[in-house]
Parts: structure tokens; C-alpha cells; sequence
């Protein structure tokens, strides 16, 4: 009989700027709080891009809104790093504070995040990203994703839309990968109502969790993958090249490690992969819980958490 666990609602803060949706607050057997955020969307109706996207970073070009509203938070374009590709990274810096705890500045108010002004929809995207790390009593949340939003009800399922794809890894326990794909979620005085699958990794022993539906915030623990058992990945201050690649009927995570590009999850029923394209993402926030495996409160940082990101490539399908 597979491992079930319950989960508790989904958690969101408002938005000082635009719209900030928080993902499930997924508890996980005794073992923690899996919680995700957005961030914050840039506001615009720009139709979805159909040509291939590509940044080295070196500078913003105007491609990029960027969101920093802590104290020392920033975001620098064009930073030297001897192992990027073309040796300019772009810091996001999620500001450390070692007099704050773990209920001060949390959530999607106070992310520090980058967010490309037009939306793309079908296709590959492949970054490549250096996720910072923080003590195990700590927690930032660090995520690439696609994101978009705007209250309406397109497919008119009854749910207001909400489009996330999203991978995210914290910086206490980067060795778990947390995946979510949401089609709709909408927030009622007497319940929130949602459509979303999501699915853990945890590369130091290649369990794999997922939820049994797109109605529960619970995980099963379903199955082990062996070729999935990394236990050096993921290793502060080295890049990873990650990505998702969408089509109508399906989502597929990847995660390169060396020369081998490893399948995380694929998502292949079409009816739980959304349509409407997104803007892509980066982003850090803290979070006032920790995740699955962990319990208890997580500590603000002490010290800053920084992500860089070498490039990003998006590649459009018709499908």
C-alpha cells in the first residue's frame, strides 16, 4: 500500500503591483510544508511569441521586468562568471537578514524575481541556472517557470485560469525537485477551488511523490526511479541546465546532469496541461515553513541566497 499523506490548503498573499498566486501548501506526512509561489506577473496583454527566444544576459534589452522589494534585494544583468557560457550571468539576490524570523517578509511580496515581458506558449524552454544554498534551518524557495494569469475563466470550466509550470528547488535541501503544472485556481470565502497535478523528486534516493488528483493536496509516494538517484545533484555553485518541454497533450521536466538529460515528469494527460501562453520566470521568496522532508518553522536567511542565470532559449511548437 503506497505511503498517502494529507495536505493543507492552498496559501496566496496579495500582490502590491499585480497579480500573486501562491501554489498548493502541500503537507506531506508529518514531513514538512511543500509551498510555491509564483511571484508577481508583469501586467500586460501581449499576444505569445512565435519565434525562437534567447538572453545570454548581458543585459536586460528590455526583455525582462524585474521585481526586487526588499531592502538590499537586486537583480544585476551582466555579472562575470568564469564558468557561463559566454562568462556574464545575470544575480538574483534574495537579501539575508539574520535578525528576521521565520514569519517576517514571507511570500510573493517579497520576491525577488525576473519575468519576460511577452508570453510564449508551446515549446522548449532550456536555461541554465547556479541555485544558491542556506543552512538546513533556513528556507528560500528558488523556481524557473512559466506563469499567467488574469482572473478570467477561458476555458470555462467554472475555475478562474491559472497557468503555472514550474520547477523549484530550496535552498536547505536542493537534492528535492518540486514539480506542479496548475490549469485553474480560484479563491472562494469558503474554499479554494483548483486543477493541478504536481510530483516530487528526491534525487538523494530517487523516490518519487505525486498527487492522486487534481482536486487534493495530498502525496503518494509512487514509486523509485533508480536512474534518478544523484545524491550529489544539485551542488551549490555549479549549473544545471533545466527546463520543461510543452506540447498540447503533455509536460515534460528535464534536468541535464553532465552530457545525460534525465525525464523528472511527464505529465501526458491532456485534459491537466494547460493552453494559455505564460511569461517566464525566475524567482526567490521565502517561505515560513519548510517543505517535505523537513518540519517546523524555516528561518529567514541569515545570509543572502543568490541564484545566477547563465542563458535561457526558448524554442516554439505548433503543438
Amino acid at each position: 500500500m503506497p505511503r498517502t499523506c494529507n495536505v493543507s490548503s492552498r496559501n496566496s498573499a496579495p500582490s502590491k503591483t499585480a497579480h500573486a498566486l501562491g501554489l498548493a501548501m502541500l503537507t506531506l506526512c508529518s514531513c514538512g510544508v511543500e509551498e510555491g509561489v509564483v511571484g508577481r506577473q508583469h501586467p500586460s496583454d501581449a499576444a505569445a511569441a512565435v519565434s525562437v527566444f534567447e538572453s545570454e544576459f548581458v543585459t536586460n534589452d528590455g526583455l525582462w521586468s524585474v521585481d526586487t522589494t526588499l531592502p538590499r534585494a537586486s537583480v544585476n544583468f551582466g555579472q562575470s562568471n568564469g564558468n557561463a557560457r559566454d562568462g556574464n550571468v545575470a544575480e538574483l539576490l534574495f537579501p539575508g537578514d539574520a535578525t528576521l524570523t521565520a514569519t517576517d517578509d514571507v511570500g510573493p511580496d517579497y520576491v525577488t524575481q525576473i519575468a519576460t515581458l511577452d508570453r510564449f506558449g508551446f515549446g522548449t524552454l532550456r536555461t541554465r541556472v547556479n541555485f544558491g544554498g542556506c543552512s538546513g534551518t533556513e528556507e528560500v524557495v528558488q523556481a524557473v517557470l512559466g506563469y499567467f494569469s488574469d482572473g478570467a475563466d477561458h476555458n470555462g470550466n467554472g475555475i478562474a485560469d491559472d497557468v503555472e509550470i514550474d520547477l523549484q528547488i530550496t535552498c536547505s535541501i536542493p537534492h528535492f525537485a518540486y514539480l506542479s503544472v496548475y490549469t485553474d485556481y480560484q479563491s472562494n470565502p469558503s474554499s479554494d477551488q483548483f486543477r493541478k497535478l504536481s510530483h516530487i523528486v528526491d534525487f538523494s534516493t530517487g523516490t518519487e511523490y505525486d498527487t492522486p488528483s487534481d482536486s487534493s493536496d495530498a502525496f503518494v509516494q509512487s514509486g523509485t526511479n533508480a536512474n534518478l538517484v544523484r545524491p550529489s545533484l544539485i551542488t551549490t555553485g555549479a549549473f544545471y541546465e533545466v527546463g520543461y518541454e510543452w506540447h498540447k497533450g503533455s509536460v515534460r521536466f528535464f534536468f541535464v546532469d553532465g552530457s545525460e538529460e534525465l525525464t523528472l515528469w511527464v505529465l501526458d494527460d491532456a485534459s491537466h496541461v494547460p493552453e494559455l501562453p505564460v511569461y517566464l520566470m525566475y524567482n526567490l521568496w521565502h517561505p515560513s515553513t519548510h517543505w517535505f522532508p523537513t518540519t517546523g518553522d524555516a528561518d529567514f536567511p541569515a545570509n543572502d541566497v543568490v541564484m545566477q542565470v547563465d542563458w535561457v532559449r526558448f524554442e516554439p511548437s505548433d503543438s
